[in-house]
């Protein structure tokens, strides 16, 4: 046979073997093998006997696919570890039911003209540190100057009041903390939310907690850095 004959039909395998891999990139690696292979004795039967394949090069082309294939399989175990720990995680949740729990996030909830709880902790001591509150929308309503504060924790201490002394509306809202020292630099700052555990919910795989009530805030599980047992009453 021509050699242009072979490369033709060496050539149409090989297109015919890409076009099955496109239609079948979801099914497992054991199609991909047959596909490869299919290819490859293809390229055997029809090789230039005047020029054929040396030994190196096919020992290369098995190792290719054996290591993408290997890869493919890693890959595909740590989606199955992921999943299995992402089941484990979001099933622990329920022990976290009637808990008072504590965890990194900045949301506020306003009801009643009480707001939920929540905390900043300063890394350290800081001249000036300033707490501002926004809405839903990212609009800043109140900014409340604290003054020089030490290291440690404190409470966010807001009455439901915007900059013009109106009361807001119950619902959602968030809170920033900025803080600088004498040299005036910037103070790390650790925003946390705590209450509660009311309910468990998953969104989208992702574990949430809802703290307080039914519309509670909601925090995600991989958040909480304390769990306790709720005050007594």
């Amino acid at each position: 046979m021509a050699t242009t004959a072979i490369q033709s039909t060496i050539n149409s395998a090989a297109n015919g073997v890409a076009a099955q891999s496109q239609t079948t990139s979801t099914k497992n690696t054991q199609m991909d093998m047959t596909a490869f292979l299919r290819m490859f004795t293809t390229q055997l039967q029809y090789q230039d006997p005047t020029n054929p394949l040396e030994s190196y090069e096919l020992a290369a082309q098995l190792a290719q696919f054996s290591t993408v294939a290997e890869l493919t399989d890693i890959d595909s175990n740590l989606v199955k570890q992921q999943s299995l720990l992402t089941g484990i995680s979001n099933a622990q949740m329920i022990e976290d039911l009637g808990k008072q729990v504590t965890g990194v996030g900045d949301s506020l909830q306003l009801k009643g003209g009480s707001t939920s709880s929540a905390h900043y902790e300063l890394n350290a001591s800081a001249s000036q540190a300033t707490v501002k509150i926004y809405d839903d929308q990212n609009q800043l309503l109140r900014t409340m100057e604290v003054g020089q504060q030490s290291a440690g924790r404190y409470d966010i201490n807001w009455d439901g009041l915007d900059d013009s002394g109106k009361a807001v509306a119950d619902g959602n809202y968030h809170f920033d903390v900025e803080a600088v020292d004498a040299t005036g630099n910037a103070v790390d700052v650790t925003k946390t939310i705590s209450g509660k555990v009311i309910s468990c919910r998953v969104d989208n795989g992702i574990g949430y907690l809802v703290l307080d009530n039914s519309n509670g805030i909601k925090l995600a599980n991989s958040a909480v850095i304390e769990v306790a047992d709720p005050p007594a009453s």
